[in-house]
């Protein structure tokens, strides 16, 4: 919702020759985002995430995304971020507005690339970000989710997730959160 509010109040950023949407529903970044942000520069198609997942369907993650000006000046992604509304439920969130919005962009033509895909360290119905953690890590994603350091019980070995930042990558998270 913020930025379908930040496009209304700001629409010059639709004339933007690339733009990434990121949200804060992560921790970091916790290193150089250099790479990352090389990947999105150089990526030959017209929207980018930096994790796909295949949980539910497969689609880009929505907490890091970037658009080439083909995509932010198009009608579907501009009339899609003039109809977001608030919901309380996740599970809808995600359906109508991840991976919703996603498929439009795709029925549309628009081509996606991404940083990683998750088939390669997790299986399709895990969440990349989550059950993935450690692995995107390794794989060179400098953030994790706010969310395991918030709530170590959230899966089994989320506990372990302050102790690897620190030990394996010189992170003192504490920063990151208020």
């Amino acid at each position: 919702g913020s930025w379908a509010v930040g496009i209304q109040h700001v629409p010059q950023v639709l004339k933007a020759r690339l733009l990434l949407q990121i949200n804060d529903s992560l921790v970091g970044p916790l290193w150089s985002l250099e790479r990352v942000l090389n990947d999105f520069e150089q990526t030959p198609h017209d929207w980018w995430g930096m994790v796909r997942s295949h949980q539910f369907a497969p689609h880009m993650q929505s907490y890091f995304l970037g658009f080439k000006s083909q995509v932010l000046q198009s009608q579907p992604f501009q009339d899609f971020w003039a109809r977001v509304s608030v919901h309380a439920d996740k599970h809808e969130i995600i359906n109508r507005y991840e991976v919703g919005f996603q498929r439009r962009l795709y029925n549309e033509g628009f081509t996606s690339g991404c940083f990683l895909d998750s088939r390669e360290i997790v299986a399709t119905g895990d969440n990349p970000m989550i059950q993935g953690w450690q692995q995107t890590l390794e794989a060179g994603v400098p953030f994790v989710k706010r969310e395991l350091l918030l709530n170590p019980n959230l899966i089994p070995g989320a506990d372990r997730v302050p102790q690897v930042l620190e030990a394996e990558y010189d992170v003192h998270w504490r920063q990151w959160l208020p």
